[in-house]
């Protein structure tokens, strides 16, 4: 079993790193528009210059044309999708830190720490609060995001239209 020191540690990192990953989070709201304009801009471009290499493709065209042109499809196609790194990567990486507190704090249940009456009661609060905090954190982080992706596909509809 590991010690006691340890597991405080853990509880401490997993609470300070599921709020630093909430407040990096909210640092990229204010400039996701601007983050997703260029994103749509460079699909734009990537897409002309896709068509352009596609219609000057002949019969004879090596085959090392046809790789390039097929990475630059892999790449549209990525690139047409939301990025999954502002929500199933920020819900997965504060969801990692919630549940390392809980479980480093679960640990420390031993009878031995539990020496007052009151110590399961405290342990209990600190479970349903992490919970509480993970589902809240959950919530926002795919409110958030779903709200990134329409403003990506409006930025990507009126770039289209321009």
């Amino acid at each position: 079993m590991l010690n006691e020191a340890i597991l405080s540690a853990a509880v401490q990192c997993g609470i300070t790193g599921a709020g630093l990953v909430l407040a990096v989070y909210a640092l990229v709201i204010p400039i996701s528009r601007k983050m997703l304009t260029y994103r749509a801009k460079i699909l734009r471009k990537q897409m002309q210059y896709f068509e352009k290499q596609r219609k000057n493709l002949t019969p004879e065209a090596t085959k090392e044309e046809f790789k390039r042109l097929q990475r630059r499809a892999d790449f549209i196609k990525e690139t047409k999708t939301f990025p999954r790194y502002l929500s199933i990567g920020v819900a997965f990486a504060f969801s990692a830190y919630l549940l390392l507190a809980i479980f480093a704090y679960a640990t420390l249940r031993d009878p031995i720490y539990f020496a007052y009456e009151y110590d399961m009661v405290i342990l209990f609060l600190f479970v349903v609060a992490n919970f509480s905090f993970l589902a809240v954190g959950l919530l926002t982080i795919f409110d958030i995001s779903t709200t990134m992706q329409k403003d990506y596909e409006r930025i990507k509809k009126r770039l289209e239209q321009d």
